[in-house]
């Protein structure tokens, strides 16, 4: 909505500035160069999104309907190829964003993790609660770009109930994810009234991993489970050499 472009072309090269616009109910700016005097076209872009409704964009550009919220981020990137898909296959820069009150549909993280606790101490698992989902508050992370892999060490999440920080990879030509998280527990999270003290004890003493992967528009969230019997297997180890030392 609302859109004000401005456009310069001379000698095989464009440059459309400025550009801005209302967008999916927030703001866009921009700033998009193409190359196309030397043999092999080059794009360019420094663009700007805020207040963005995220369900509209992603139903738009993935025809998904699996999350929510409002996100804003800056993107400088730049690739050159014949066609996107080249571009995108040797696309580099770097980009930052942040997500604030919203959901992702289609995997409940707190019943991931009890799950996942159960499975280790071979207990019955908990009861799902459906429609699976997982809100937050607030996600942000910034990425470096190479050769169409966004790579992160700095993404922060904050759930009602728990803290997420890690980093991982984003593979932009095949729209695949890639990372891997560590899990604070908040204490005592009274608003889950179906898990027992016990798990809660248990799981706001714990640091717990966790894996992103699989497709960018529906990845799969769950514990590490290889990383949690890894220290499980090492907190027992390390009980039987304090009691040979006793």
């Amino acid at each position: 909505e609302n859109i004000d472009v401005g456009l310069n072309s001379s000698n095989g090269r464009m440059r459309i500035f400025p550009i801005s616009s209302g967008f999916f109910g927030g703001t866009y700016s921009g700033d998009v160069r193409i190359d196309v005097a030397g043999p092999v076209p080059v794009l360019s872009m420094n663009e700007k999104i805020a207040d963005v409704d995220l369900a509209r964009l992603a139903r738009a550009m993935f025809q998904q309907e699996n999350v929510t919220g409002a996100i804003k981020g800056s993107f400088v990137l730049s690739g050159k190829g014949a066609d996107l898909a080249a571009i995108q296959r040797n696309l580099a820069g770097d980009l930052s964003m942040e997500l604030k009150d919203g959901s992702y549909i289609g995997t409940d993280v707190w019943y991931e993790i009890r799950r996942a606790r159960a499975l280790l101490k071979g207990t019955e698992p908990p009861t799902a609660v459906l429609p699976a989902k997982t809100d937050f508050s607030t996600v942000r992370m910034t990425g470096v770009v190479t050769d169409g892999v966004m790579r992160s060490n700095d993404l922060f999440a904050e759930l009602p109930f728990m803290q997420l920080t890690g980093g991982g990879k984003v593979d932009l030509p095949e729209g695949t994810v890639d990372y891997a998280l560590s899990a604070r527990i908040f204490d005592r999270p009274e608003f889950q009234r179906n898990a027992t003290p016990e798990e809660l004890d248990e799981l706001t003493e714990a640091v717990i991993p966790l894996k992103i992967t699989g497709p960018l528009t529906s990845p799969s969230v769950k514990p590490d489970i290889e990383k949690l019997l890894q220290k499980q297997v090492e907190e027992e180890l390390k009980d039987k050499l304090k009691d040979k030392l006793k």
